[in-house]
């Protein structure tokens, strides 16, 4: 595993672990969706990005929630891309847990 820190809008540090990706072996980061399903990020933040890593009310699990953000909102925090969109093996994991 990989550490990765930053810091977001309101000064806090974080620190958020990678493990391999399965199909790819790309660093990823799992997060929680809203419906507690687990979601691998990209662990460079990308401007283009649709998701951000709630860090001020993460998921009762203690764990990190993916958070889907249209263009503008949530201003000054690293956005993040599905490991999904960029993994090219990403069709193996259709209709199976990853």
């Amino acid at each position: 595993m990989v550490p990765l820190e930053w810091e977001t809008w309101d000064g806090r540090k974080h620190e958020l672990s990678t493990r391999p990706c399965r199909g790819c072996g790309a660093p990823v980061v799992w997060a929680q969706t809203a419906n507690r399903k687990g979601i691998p990020l990209d662990p460079v933040p990308d401007p283009a990005g649709n998701l951000v890593i709630d860090t001020v009310n993460p998921d009762r699990s203690g764990g990190r929630l993916a958070v889907y953000v249209r263009p503008g909102e949530r201003p000054g925090e690293p956005r993040y891309v599905s490991h999904f969109v960029t993994c090219p093996e990403a069709a193996s994991f259709r209709g199976r847990a990853v």
